[in-house]
C-alpha cells in the first residue's frame, strides 16, 4: 500500500450544539465531495490509459491543532483595536483525506471542517468569537520515480470559506459594543511537492510543502507524517501539521489564521 498523506483535526466535540441546518448543509457537502472524488477518477483515468487498477484511500482524521486567529478588526469611530487570540474552544472537527493511485499519477481530496468559538479578555475590555473555517483541496499528484522512496509534484486548487462573527465590548471612557458579521470564499491554486521515504517493510516517512495564492493574498502548509502498516489494507499514520492562511479583507474584519499541531489518522485502502 502507498502512504497517503494525511491532514489533521483538533479535539473536542460540543456537536450538540450544531443546528439541524448546519448538520444538513455538512451532509450536502460530504455528498459534493464524494461526487467530485469520483467525477476526478472517471476524468482521468482515461488518460491513465484504462479506469481499473486505481488504488483508493479513505482516511478519516485527528487534528489536534492550536488555532491562532488575529481578527483584524478595523474599529472606524474610534482608536482601532486588534485581537490575536488562540481559540481553544472547539465546538465541531471533521476532516477526512481522500486519495487514489495508478502508476506515477494519484489524485487527492481532503476536508476540513472547523466550528470555533472562544471569549477572551483584553485590557481593552472582552471579545466574543465564532468562527466557521471550511478548507477543501483537490489536485493531483506526480511521482519523478517509479522507485518506492521518491519525490512527487503537486498542484491543484484549495477552497476556503470563512464565516466569522466577531463582537468587542470596550470598557473606559469610549466604553461600547462592536459587532462584525462576515462571510467570504477564497479560491487559490495551489503548487508543492511530497517527498515519500518508506524506511522498511512496515514503517514510512513522508514529507509535503506547498503554497498558495489567488483569492487570498497567501497560504502556506507543511506536513511530517510517520506511517505503520498494521495489514496490507490498514495504516496508521501519525506527525505535525501547520497551515498559515493570510486572508483578503473581509468587510471591516482583515483576518489572519494559523493552524499547528499534532496530528493522527488510519488510512484505509481498497
Amino acid at each position: 500500500m502507498d502512504f497517503i498523506e494525511t491532514v489533521p483535526s483538533p479535539n473536542a466535540t460540543n456537536t450538540g450544539r450544531l443546528s439541524a441546518t448546519y448538520q444538513l448543509r455538512l451532509g450536502e457537502i460530504m455528498k459534493d465531495l464524494s461526487r467530485l472524488f469520483a467525477a476526478l477518477i472517471v476524468a482521468v483515468a482515461p488518460a491513465a490509459g484504462y479506469a481499473d487498477g486505481w488504488e483508493k484511500s479513505v482516511t478519516p482524521y485527528l487534528w489536534m491543532s492550536s488555532v491562532a486567529l488575529d481578527t483584524g478588526v478595523d474599529d472606524v469611530s474610534g482608536p482601532s483595536v486588534d485581537f490575536k487570540d488562540i481559540l481553544d474552544d472547539l465546538d465541531f472537527a471533521f476532516q477526512i483525506h481522500l486519495e487514489a493511485r495508478k502508476d506515477r499519477l494519484g489524485l487527492l481530496l481532503d476536508f476540513t471542517n472547523l466550528q470555533l468559538s472562544a471569549r477572551k479578555t483584553k485590557a481593552a475590555g472582552e471579545i466574543d468569537t465564532d468562527s466557521s473555517v471550511f478548507i477543501i483541496e483537490a489536485g493531483g499528484t506526480y511521482a519523478l520515480s517509479d522507485e518506492p522512496r521518491h519525490l512527487e509534484l503537486l498542484a491543484g486548487v484549495r477552497t476556503m470559506i470563512i464565516d466569522m462573527e466577531v463582537e468587542i465590548e470596550t470598557t473606559g471612557p469610549f466604553a461600547r459594543t462592536q459587532r462584525e458579521s462576515e462571510k467570504e470564499t477564497y479560491i487559490d491554486a495551489m503548487v508543492g511537492v511530497r517527498y515519500i521515504w518508506p524506511l522498511n517493510d512496515k514503517w514510512t516517512f513522508a514529507v509535503r510543502g506547498d503554497v498558495a495564492s489567488g483569492d487570498s493574498d497567501f497560504s502556506w502548509n507543511a506536513v511530517a507524517l510517520f506511517g505503520y502498516q498494521f495489514r496490507e489494507s490498514g495504516m496508521l499514520q501519525f506527525g505535525y501539521k501547520h497551515l498559515n492562511l493570510g486572508l483578503e479583507e473581509m468587510g471591516n474584519l482583515d483576518p489572519d489564521m494559523e493552524m499547528g499541531g499534532p496530528m493522527i489518522g488510519y488510512s484505509m485502502s481498497f
